[in-house]
């Protein structure tokens, strides 16, 4: 509503038979009751505005809880990096522990552009200087390190493929970054823990262009 066009986000259904049991367009209904941010003006408006921007849709399944979101970019400057950090970090860790509360644990599958890429591996190079930009600050991979940790959530192709080098979801415009293969691993399919075992495969579909993403897939046995 915020910003149509920009940040929405969508879930498909391909199986006729799988039954969608609940929807929750944005945060869950409680979860600024229990969020750990606190309570200033600021961050209020900070969390309403990024529930307003689309870029948060949860079904509940029958045997799982699939989460579509789209992290907000810091942006240039970083001048989002503390609303980002402080607001949404926090609301997202909130919603998932609502959502599994409401779902009595079923498991999570968390999928999206989470606008960091999390480990060395996953951006081409330019480490040091890539630092203060935004994606690859120290405070992005510390959040997204605390998400996994607090959650119990296991990114899916990192598990899958452990050393996996060059295989980014994320291509610049700029400097036929596409071309040179200089790319970010930025969208992820994060699966419980607990369910890390029925983690069939975890894959990048790099050659799909018509975009500066890519598509990523996991599969999962039921």
């Amino acid at each position: 509503k915020a910003r149509k066009g920009y940040s929405g986000v969508a879930l498909i259904l391909a199986n006729p038979r799988v039954k969608v049991l609940k929807t929750i367009e944005g945060f869950h209904e409680k979860c600024l009751d229990v969020v750990e941010f606190e309570k200033t003006e600021e961050n209020v408006a900070a969390f309403e505005l990024f529930n307003r921007e689309g870029r948060l849709v949860t079904w509940a399944l029958e045997t799982a809880v699939v989460i579509n979101a789209y992290v907000p970019n810091s942006g240039e400057g970083l001048k989002r990096l503390r609303e980002r950090i402080e607001v949404w970090e926090p609301a997202m860790k909130a919603h998932v522990e609502c959502v599994k509360k409401e779902m009595k644990n079923k498991p999570i599958v968390w999928l999206g552009d989470f606008n960091v890429a999390h480990e060395k591996n996953d951006l081409w190079g330019n480490w040091t200087q890539n630092e203060s930009s935004a994606g690859f600050t120290p405070q992005e991979r510390r959040a997204f390190s605390k998400q996994l940790e607090d959650l119990r959530l296991t990114d899916s192709f990192r598990y899958k493929h452990p050393t996996a080098k060059d295989t980014f979801t994320y291509w610049s415009y700029r400097a036929k970054s596409r071309d040179r293969n200089r790319g970010w691993r930025i969208d992820y399919a994060l699966v419980s823990e607990e369910h890390k075992e029925d983690i069939r495969d975890a894959f990048v579909v790099s050659t799909f262009t018509g975009s500066d993403h890519c598509p990523l897939g996991v599969e999962i046995d039921a």
